[in-house]
């Protein structure tokens, strides 16, 4: 307790100086990582899941400086990470003032090019973490597939030029960032669904019908 109390007088002093600072650019990073990698326990809308609403109301009553040491710190023995290693205060202070604010809850979309590469390429791979709440549509006769968000089955991108998929299976990576997509022309091809691109492919075999793949993502 005292630690924290510690921690809270040091942050309040700087809390009005903080929270205006950040770039457009890492507020859309951060506005993403909100949607993705919080919206995994706390619900893509953010009224709940795992872990408690983030909405206005649900926090209202928390006070700012309780909020920041929770996001930096976490809260040791639950599901709540700290995330000191990948935020600043500055940033941690700008989630908080949105949270405070409410975010409009229209369906996130990850902006992405026409050939699939985020606009933002701010992100180390290291701070990307996969969400459940993404998944792959097959499309088996154009040979390509969409990637998703299943809450509101809004479409992110589409990746094209994967072979015979009439016969396709899937599996997904342990942190779901990855699918693993396995054709009937036995092309094997690893997809990363943040990134809405192939990282790797590899043709492996003719016809493979009945072909499948384990769970670590080798064919048997």
């Amino acid at each position: 307790m005292k630690r924290l109390i510690a921690l809270l007088l040091l942050i309040l002093p700087l809390w009005s100086v903080c929270a205006d600072d950040i770039p457009p650019e890492r507020q859309s990073e951060l506005l993403h990582m909100l949607r993705h990698d919080c919206g995994a326990c706390h619900g893509m809308t953010l009224k709940g899941g795992l872990g408690p609403s983030l909405l206005p109301e649900a926090l209202a009553a928390k006070p700012k400086t309780f909020l920041l040491y929770t996001i930096l710190k976490g809260h040791p023995g639950t599901a709540m990470p700290a995330w000191h290693h990948a935020l600043t205060q500055a940033e941690a202070a700008w989630l908080v003032k949105k949270l405070l604010q409410g975010i409009d809850d229209t369906p996130f979309r990850i902006p992405f090019r026409s050939k699939g590469t985020p606009v933002s390429k701010r992100y180390k791979d290291s701070q990307f973490r996969g969400s459940g709440d993404l998944g792959i549509v097959v499309e088996r006769a154009k040979g390509s597939v969409l990637i998703i968000e299943t809450t509101t089955h809004t479409r992110l991108a589409e990746i094209q030029r994967l072979g015979d998929l009439s016969h396709a299976s899937v599996v997904y990576s342990r942190d779901q960032r990855y699918a693993y997509l396995f054709g009937r022309d036995g092309g094997l091809t690893k997809l990363d669904m943040l990134r809405g691109k192939i990282v790797k492919r590899i043709v492996q075999a003719g016809n493979s019908i009945g072909g499948a793949i384990t769970p670590c993502a080798k064919n048997p």
